[in-house]
């Protein structure tokens, strides 16, 4: 998705959901929240760090 705000605010609903990210295919996750690491925008970057504290525990730190 190109639009940061767009991207902005589907983190803010995943992050306000993060007890439904055990129930979603959380390996198809990884390759967008590692390429939203290196985003232009800071705020994105972020939220995506935020993001895998959450999915790395269920898909394991060798997925990433």
């Amino acid at each position: 998705m190109e639009n940061p705000e767009s991207r902005s605010e589907i983190f803010k609903w995943i992050l306000g959901h993060t007890e439904a990210i055990a129930g979603a295919d959380t390996s198809s996750m990884v390759k967008p929240l590692t390429m939203c690491l290196t985003d232009k925008s800071k705020a994105i970057r972020e939220f995506a760090e935020q993001t895998i504290s959450h999915v790395m525990p269920l898909t394991g730190y060798s997925d990433f």
